[in-house]
């Protein structure tokens, strides 16, 4: 869910939550109708109306999020690198450099071993979701929880995109204050990552992952 339509959703439940109320309060549908002051109480023969408390803004689950998890398969692997014709997964090299790669951007640690082609798309897809919650609370770490719990589901995730991409934040100090601020501008002047080639010493664009996280994120 984009910045805007997390907006767009907001309005729509205030709206519905304004509606809402009115009618209970005989203000709008009929009984005291549209011109009636707001503090006129119903008639004295009419039970005394009860107003709903307003209805609250569902919390996602940044890392169960289906959109998001579908996001981070398409920029960490959208070939599928490394899945058999029978189906089966084995290591891939890393199109960015460094640790060879398993499944959806998993780098390979000492002592894992998937240079067989025996594992099943069952088994990558935990991995996935394991190595989204371990990247979750590496970001929790790296700002400390009780930042990271005022954050709203859209700006949890863009960090946490920024960490399992390998990441410090604090390597990216003006995107990251951007996130914590809420400043859309300045997230989008600051979101552009790069990486070094292995042998090289220069930094190069990202192109592809800058694109989607823009149009995912930012747009």
């Amino acid at each position: 869910m984009t910045f805007k339509q997390l907006s767009d959703y907001n309005d729509s439940l205030l709206q519905e939550d304004w509606r809402s109320n009115l009618a209970a309060l005989g203000l709008v549908g009929g009984g005291l109708g549209g011109d009636a002051p707001s503090g006129t109480p119903p008639p004295a023969e009419t039970p005394a109306a009860v107003v709903q408390p307003a209805a609250q803004l569902a919390v996602i689950n940044p890392i169960q999020d289906a959109n998001f998890i579908a996001y981070i398969k398409n920029v960490e692997n959208a070939g599928l690198e490394g899945r058999q014709p029978n189906g089966m997964w084995r290591d891939h090299p890393s199109g960015e450099g460094g640790l060879p790669t398993f499944g959806y951007g998993h780098k390979i640690k000492k002592g894992e071993d998937f240079s067989q082609p025996k594992f099943s798309d069952a088994y990558v897809e935990a991995l996935l979701m394991k190595d989204l919650e371990e990247h979750e609370a590496r970001v929790i770490t790296q700002i400390g929880a009780d930042v990271y719990n005022q954050l709203d589901t859209i700006r949890k995730q863009m960090l946490i995109d920024f960490v399992y991409n390998g990441i410090a934040l604090n390597t990216y100090p003006k995107f990251l204050q951007a996130v914590i601020n809420n400043d859309i501008e300045g997230m989008r002047a600051e979101y552009k990552r790069n990486y070094r080639p292995e042998g090289s010493n220069e930094l190069v664009p990202l192109p592809r992952r800058n694109r989607l996280f823009y149009e995912y994120f930012l747009k």
